[in-house]
């Protein structure tokens, strides 16, 4: 078996000739791929089965030099991607009380939108603006989409869960 310097060496070497096939022929090969797209993903899967440890002994090896590179990425994927964050967060709080009715790719994708434009709305216009459910989910409310507002963060948080009032900017 050849050694893994040599391998790099000889994949350095071919690089170009590599990526110049790749886009040449990108037609043909995202058509193989979505023709055994089943066959590939069960290959990963077993793949990753059969070198678990090993994969996870490499990723954390890898976070623990890029320390710095991977705080500084995190960072700013987080200030990039606030409202899919805050989406995700309150989809994990309403799935935990068992009141979560957005299931639909769709309805996720809408939920995604309105946690975003509230993160822009606070961008653009120096208030800070929240996505309030109308009927609190401590109160037995869903986290529908027919339940969420975009409201000032200060008119949110003087509402807090008393109230099922819709804001009427």
């Amino acid at each position: 078996m050849k050694s893994k310097e040599y391998r790099k060496a000889w994949y350095e070497g071919n690089k170009e000739k590599y990526k110049a096939y790749y886009r040449a022929n990108i037609e043909k090969i995202e058509a193989y791929r979505e023709a055994n797209k089943e066959r590939t993903s069960a290959y990963s899967k077993m793949h990753y089965k059969a070198n678990r440890e090993k994969i996870l002994a490499k990723k954390m090896a890898y976070r623990k030099v890029n320390k710095e590179k991977r705080k500084t990425y995190m960072k700013s994927y987080n200030e990039a991607n606030r409202g899919k964050l805050n989406a995700y967060a309150k989809t994990y709080q309403a799935n935990k009380q068992k009141n979560n009715c957005i299931i639909s790719s769709e309805d996720k994708q809408m939920a995604r939108w309105v946690y975003t434009m509230s993160s822009k709305l606070s961008e653009i216009t120096d208030i800070k603006w929240e996505v309030d459910h109308i009927r609190p989910l401590s109160k037995g409310g869903t986290h529908s989409l027919d339940n969420l507002q975009i409201v000032p963060a200060t008119w949110n948080r003087a509402k807090q869960n008393f109230n099922e009032e819709r804001w009427n900017g």
